[in-house]
């Protein structure tokens, strides 16, 4: 078997280097013309840009400026704003039939939670116990405390409540001693949560 000459090995290694060269070639040449591709589209994108800045008159920026403060202002004004649907939502599911409030103050915290102190007479001792309990089912009202608890001549209980609402249960912010205070008779539940015994 006759061996290949150093010629002809020679010639095969310049034949892969040729190759090489002209694939390294190509892709600097592909890299290249990319790239002034991208800087062609960069450039039209400018103009684009600078044609339309120049299509907006000063009115119309004013208009656009004057709409963003408003907007602004409108989102610090809801964020202040305190809603007591949530509250008195979670408030008529846990009031008893027997149990009704009377008057009803709210002081709103810098963290968004809120103490409130509320009012109320219950049919029974039992029914102020039972309504207790079903407050306490609720996460959302924390460190509900009744006192000044008084038994009238008919059974029923007059007594005050105050307990710490969790911020979701009050939407908006105020400065510490905000506050909201009235006197009526609170809504009163369709169906009770808990039985009590007379």
């Amino acid at each position: 078997m006759q061996r290949p000459s150093r010629l002809d090995m020679g010639g095969a290694f310049s034949l892969v280097a040729y190759v090489i060269a002209g694939v390294a070639v190509l892709a600097a040449a592909g890299v290249f013309g990319y790239g002034y591709y991208l800087g062609t589209v960069r450039d039209a994108k400018a103009k684009e840009l600078i044609t339309a800045q120049q299509g907006l008159s000063q009115s119309t920026v004013e208009d656009f400026v004057r709409l963003q403060d408003r907007l602004t202002s409108a989102s610090s004004l809801l964020d202040k704003h305190v809603t007591l649907s949530g509250f008195f939502d979670a408030l008529e599911k846990l009031t008893l039939k027997s149990v009704r409030f009377t008057s009803f103050k709210l002081t709103l915290q810098d963290d968004g939670s809120a103490d409130i102190e509320m009012a109320g007479t219950a049919g029974t001792f039992n029914a102020l116990a039972a309504q207790a309990a079903a407050f306490g089912t609720e996460p959302n009202i924390k460190r509900s405390v009744f006192s000044n608890i008084a038994v009238n001549k008919d059974n029923s209980v007059n007594f005050t409540m105050t307990a710490t609402l969790a911020p979701a249960l009050i939407t908006g912010h105020y400065p510490t001693g905000a506050s909201a205070s009235g006197t009526a008779a609170l809504p009163q539940p369709a169906t009770s949560t808990a039985t009590t015994t007379p």
